[in-house]
């Protein structure tokens, strides 16, 4: 979305998305054991983004002409910026880094795989093992965007009219066939027809297909949108509260309960009491939720070590992952203002 047409209250929005999600991994039980649950809720930051994901590809398919100009403008969003913070991740473990751990950051094939943003499991196919992961285990949710964008896309510019309804069959057909094959649920109800082996090989394949894991957060954003442009269209409203259901039942657990209810009456703020989210039309957080992706990017892996370098050195305790939080959200500022966007418009001369 070009800066004229940004909502603003969606980009503050990610701010808290971040947030939540440097606040799991930062405070995790591997780094603060007596504080890991209290903040196991942040990786409730994750779902909120592909809310924020549904509801802008939304907007930005009905103002692009065709499916290809909407995959190469996509490419050009996503790229520089993993190219940027993929480089800087590789570059570190692989020529600075002396530490344990990490041996997945350190290997070149996951620096190009990353760059992709094809999922490593899709390598792992062929061998049947986990030969490949993750150069950064944020990266993750990167596969599930992309294939969202791929999907929504196609439906859209196959059926206009139809492309939301396509979706949500996709998601009632995918959604209990990957819970079938990469839970422990499904597994107890498998085993009977297949092997173990053959049991972990369809996990394998689960793990290529996580989109249909996360896939009505996305409707959720794609109803909003509507919503949004139509306020008194309220089947959505009963849409959201149904795929709010369907999320909370996979995993039943009270923080996700706590998560959906707030989720449900922010977006009743945000179509019918606007005034009450003024509050998060603040510069200084438009500014920093432009910029989230960076952030995200380039937060995990490094952020565990400085945190870790910190405490060994300095025993700074809890104000650690704050330093770390400033550090990387600077970083991202910088990144998208001054590196980011040259890379852009680099990208955007070579595809034209």
């Amino acid at each position: 979305m070009k800066p004229s047409n940004r909502i603003k209250v969606l980009d503050s929005l990610r701010v808290f998305a971040i947030l939540l999600v440097f606040f799991h991994h930062y405070y995790s039980s591997s780094n603060y054991p007596e504080l890991g649950e209290l903040f196991y809720f942040g990786a409730l930051g994750v779902p909120l983004f592909f809310i924020i994901s549904g509801f802008v590809i939304s907007l930005t398919l009905e103002r692009t002409p065709n499916y290809l100009t909407y995959l190469k403008n996509r490419f050009i969003r996503l790229s520089p910026a993993m190219l940027i913070c993929s480089t800087i991740i590789f570059v570190f473990f692989h020529f600075f880094y002396s530490g344990e751990g990490y041996h997945f950051s350190k290997d070149i094939n996951n620096y190009f795989i990353a760059n992709t943003f094809i999922d490593p499991h899709v390598f792992d196919l062929k061998s049947g093992y986990i030969k490949y992961y993750y150069l950064d285990n944020a990266f993750w949710s990167l596969w599930v965007e992309v294939c969202f964008y791929i999907v929504l896309g196609a439906f859209f510019y196959l059926k206009k009219e139809k492309y939301i309804l396509l979706y949500i069959i996709f998601c009632l057909i995918g959604f209990p066939i990957y819970f079938l094959f990469s839970s422990h649920t499904g597994h107890r109800l498998l085993i009977n027809y297949f092997s173990e082996e053959q049991l972990k090989y369809f996990k394998l394949i689960a793990r290529c297909c996580v989109l249909f894991s996360e896939c009505f957060w996305f409707l959720i954003g794609i109803f909003l949108c509507k919503l949004h442009q139509n306020s008194k269209n309220y089947k959505y409203i009963f849409g959201i509260i149904i795929c709010l259901l369907i999320c909370y039942l996979k995993d039943l657990s009270f923080e996700l309960l706590v998560f959906c209810i707030l989720i449900f009456g922010f977006i009743l703020s945000f179509l019918y009491r606007p005034k009450y989210l003024k509050f998060l039309e603040q510069s200084f957080l438009i500014k920093i939720g432009t910029a989230s992706y960076c952030m995200y990017l380039i937060h995990y892996h490094l952020g565990i070590v400085f945190i870790k370098y910190l405490n060994q050195n300095y025993h700074l305790g809890y104000i650690s992952p704050i330093i770390t939080i400033c550090l990387v959200i600077f970083f991202g500022l910088f990144c998208y203002n001054y590196l980011e966007i040259n890379l852009i418009k680099f990208y955007k001369k070579i595809f034209k």
